[in-house]
C-alpha cells in the first residue's frame, strides 16, 4: 500500500516524535543545558509545580482518554468523556507531557524541541488521521468535527455515561507507554539530584 505524506506522518508519528525527542535531549547536552540554571526558591518551586501539574495533566488525559477510545477509533464515532472535549484528547495529554519535561529539564532547547513535535502533530499527524477517519466513518464523524473542537477542549459540551465497556488490551498499551513517561521526573531528578 502506498501512502502519501499526510498517512505517513499519521503511521510514523511516534517515530518522529521520538526522534525530535531525542534530538532535543543531545542538543541539550551538547550545548550543556542541563546544568541547572541559578533561581531562587520561589521560581524554582512555581516551574517545579508547573511541570508537576502538566505531568499529571497529561497523565490523566492519556490514560481518560484511552479508556474512552480503546479499540473504538476506526468503528465509532466517540463523542463521550474526553472525546466531548476535545476530538484529540490523546494528543492533548501528549502536549502536556512533552510540555512538562521541558520544565522538569529547565531547558529551552528541550522546549523547542517539544513545540517542533507539537506542531508537527498539528501540522502534520492530525490533518492525516482526521482525513483517514472522515473517509472511514463518513457523516457522523463530519457532524462530530463541526460541534467539537480539535485540540483546546470546551468544558461546555462535557457528556458522559455512567458506564461503558472498556478495552483492557488498550489500557495494557497505554501502560506500557506510561513506563517511558514516568522517566521525565525521574531523569531529571536523578539529573539534577
Amino acid at each position: 500500500m502506498r501512502y502519501g505524506v499526510l498517512e505517513a506522518s499519521f503511521r510514523y508519528r511516534g517515530f518522529v516524535g521520538a526522534v525530535f525527542a531525542f534530538a532535543a535531549a543531545g542538543a541539550a547536552v551538547v550545548v550543556g543545558e542541563f546544568t541547572p540554571p541559578a533561581a531562587s526558591a520561589s521560581s524554582a518551586m512555581v516551574r517545579e509545580t508547573l511541570a508537576w501539574c502538566l505531568f499529571v495533566l497529561g497523565a490523566v488525559f492519556r490514560v481518560w482518554s484511552t479508556l474512552y477510545i480503546g479499540g473504538k477509533k476506526n468503528h465509532n464515532v466517540v463523542q463521550e468523556g474526553p472525546y466531548s472535549l476535545c476530538r484529540n484528547p490523546l494528543y492533548v495529554g501528549s502536549y502536556c507531557l512533552f510540555l512538562s519535561a521541558a520544565l522538569f529539564f529547565q531547558s529551552r532547547v528541550v522546549l523547542a524541541g517539544a513545540l517542533i513535535v507539537i506542531a508537527y502533530y498539528q501540522a502534520a499527524v492530525i490533518p492525516a488521521e482526521e482525513k483517514k477517519l472522515r473517509q472511514v466513518l463518513g457523516a457522523p464523524y463530519e457532524r462530530y468535527c463541526a460541534a467539537v473542537p480539535r485540540i483546546l477542549p470546551s468544558p461546555a459540551g462535557f457528556r458522559t455515561r455512567a458506564q461503558f465497556p472498556v478495552n483492557v488490551a488498550a489500557l495494557r498499551r497505554e501502560a506500557r507507554r506510561m513506563a517511558v513517561w514516568v522517566w521525565i521526573p525521574l531523569a531529571a531528578r536523578l539529573l539534577y539530584g
